[in-house]
């Protein structure tokens, strides 16, 4: 790679969300360190983020500070108040971080330019041609008990959509945790590469 080709990666909110929680909520904050913290070192990489992976963040960030907090008993005003504010924290650490990198060039906040119609069209397109696995479960995510059924496991909408905006700020690569992601390596193939850690 010549020194004036910039290396521009868009990171998945997957992988902030494991950066900024550094695994008070879930695992896998070591890699998602390693693959922030290189891009932020390299002289000649920079991260892409979009208004959709932001929203995501703050919302998963939401939920998970929530959903993962260890039941203590009955909801008051009390535990209400610290679950509000530990989400406040990590989203505005969060917003902290990329404005930041953003100001010093490390960070680049994508503004989509194609009409929204058209990103919902597309993303149909996609996802209709890209049926996904139909899987035989017995047992029960809930219970764990014997369940006969069955589930479907595919790329989402959200994912396309994050692959559709990469692809428009023409990145050379879009990182994430997200196994779903290999269903879209062919459709994305000419525009970038993926790389599920």
């Amino acid at each position: 790679m010549s020194s004036n080709t910039q290396e521009r990666t868009y990171i998945d909110s997957n992988i902030w969300f494991a950066y900024i929680t550094q695994d008070k909520f879930g695992e896998e904050s070591d890699q998602a360190n390693k693959i922030i913290d290189d891009i932020i070192r390299q002289k000649n990489s920079v991260a892409v983020i979009s208004h959709l992976a932001i929203l995501e963040v703050v919302n998963v960030i939401r939920n998970k500070v929530v959903q993962k907090t260890k039941h203590r008993g009955q909801l008051d005003l009390n535990l209400e108040t610290e679950l509000r504010q530990t989400a406040n924290e990590l989203i505005k650490e969060f917003l902290d971080k990329t404005t930041k990198w953003s100001i010093a060039e490390k960070l680049e906040i994508f503004e989509v330019t194609k009409p929204l119609v058209e990103v919902w069209k597309n993303t149909f397109l996609i996802q209709n041609a890209i049926l996904g696995q139909i899987i035989e479960v017995h047992k029960c995510k809930i219970c764990k008990g014997v369940f006969n059924g069955y589930t479907y496991k595919g790329v989402d909408h959200y994912d396309i959509q994050h692959a559709l905006i990469a692809q428009e700020a023409k990145v050379n690569f879009l990182a994430t945790f997200d196994k779903g992601y290999n269903e879209l390596r062919d459709v994305f193939r000419d525009s970038f590469e993926i790389k599920i850690y």
